[in-house]
């Protein structure tokens, strides 16, 4: 007997995890740097959030990085791209930047937040699935790979 199951959940049950994250890395090495070239901006401006361990209530930020932000009104890609780091939660932020954006290790950003590889490796998938969730969002850019539904609905 088939189970009847809302769409939004078989969507959400449906995500390949693995291969979303090696999507979210694909873009993040193909697609990002050409509009950040394109927008005439240096990518390595964008800077992490702090992990002091005090709560923040804010999103990450800087000067130099509202500046470019700024600048980019008529390139609102890489300000997309931007805005779903920033509605991420703070680690997830600090890995995509700092993995991602500013090009460092497994290892550095690891030692940087205090955790195993093993462990940086499950909250690495998480930040590149909360990015894939929040870009979906805001640029209506799906970067999800999915299973087959048909294995869910059994």
């Amino acid at each position: 007997m088939e189970k009847d199951y809302p769409n939004w959940y078989l969507h959400s049950l449906s995500v390949d995890l693995g291969k979303t994250a090696v999507n979210v890395k694909r873009f993040f090495k193909k697609e990002y740097p050409r509009m950040c070239r394109v927008a005439g901006i240096n990518p390595a401006s964008i800077k992490s959030p702090s992990m002091d361990g005090m709560p923040k209530s804010e999103g990450f930020g800087n000067s130099a990085e509202e500046k470019v932000v700024d600048h980019l009104g008529k390139l609102e890609q890489v300000e997309l791209v931007l805005k779903a780091i920033r509605y991420c939660d703070a680690m997830s932020q600090f890995i995509l930047i700092e993995s991602l954006i500013q090009h460092k290790s497994n290892d550095i950003v690891s030692d940087e937040l205090g955790y195993m590889n093993s462990r940086f490796s499950d909250y690495k998938t998480y930040a590149l699935q909360a990015f894939a969730d929040s870009y979906e969002g805001i640029a209506n850019v799906d970067l999800h790979i999915y299973a087959d539904e048909e294995k869910i609905k059994s």
